[in-house]
C-alpha cells in the first residue's frame, strides 16, 4: 500500500517482480515493503542473478515500463551462488 496526496492505492508487486526477471541478467526477484526508521514504509527488491546489473541502468529500465511508485527505493542484490547456499 502507498499513500499520498490523493489517498491510498496498493501497489502492484508482482508487476515489478515480473519486470525485474525480465531484465537481463536476472532470473529471480522477490518484492516488499518493509518498515524502516520512524515507521516509514519502504519499498525493496531483492534480485537474483549472474551478476549484478548497474543500478542506474536498472532504475532506468524500471522508469520505461512501470510506475514510478513501483521504483524500489532499495534493490538488494544476491549473486546466483549465495542463492543456492540459501536454499540448503
Amino acid at each position: 500500500m502507498h499513500e499520498g496526496i490523493k489517498g491510498r492505492h496498493f501497489l502492484d508487486l508482482y508487476r515489478l517482480e515480473t519486470g525485474l526477471t525480465a531484465y537481463e541478467g536476472l532470473h529471480r526477484a522477490d518484492a516488499c515493503v518493509r518498515y524502516a526508521e520512524k515507521n516509514q514504509l519502504i519499498l525493496t527488491a531483492d534480485i537474483y542473478g549472474s551478476e549484478e546489473p548497474d543500478q542506474e541502468k536498472l532504475r532506468a529500465y524500471l522508469a520505461e515500463h512501470c510506475e514510478e511508485a513501483l521504483i524500489p527505493v532499495e534493490i538488494r542484490f544476491f549473486s546466483e551462488s549465495e542463492t543456492i547456499v540459501r536454499q540448503e
